[in-house]
């Protein structure tokens, strides 16, 4: 990796890992979904501290470039990041289905006493 790259890398992961820990503290995310954010942060300034270290594991792999072997991880790693969040939605869409049930059951309920 181009040293002169090295540094502009690093300032970003730490803005990226502060930008996720102030989401978390402004309470716009909780702590349990920021952890996907803080490890990619985490992984980005390894990455870009210790460059050279990586360089041979992307031969080992067979990636030509640094660069190549870090947009198939970061592909990889948004990929991994939708599913869960899919995952994540299609719960909170089982949960709301059930709520709208229970309500509509109380508001029966409820006219039945009244009328």
């Amino acid at each position: 990796m181009v040293d002169r790259l090295q540094l502009p890398m690093i300032i970003i992961s730490i803005l990226f890992i502060i930008l996720v820990v102030e989401i978390v503290r402004k309470d716009r995310i909780s702590v349990k979904y920021s952890l996907v954010w803080i490890f990619s942060g985490a992984v980005m300034l390894v990455v870009s501290l210790f460059p050279n270290r990586f360089l041979g594991v992307a031969r080992y792999f067979g990636f030509e470039v640094l660069s190549n072997m870090l947009f198939f991880v970061g592909i990889g790693l948004l990929m991994l990041i939708s599913i869960s969040l899919t995952v994540i939605v299609s719960g909170q869409k089982k949960k709301i289905q059930v709520l709208i049930q229970e309500v509509s059951l109380l508001k029966e309920k409820l006219e039945d006493k009244e009328g």
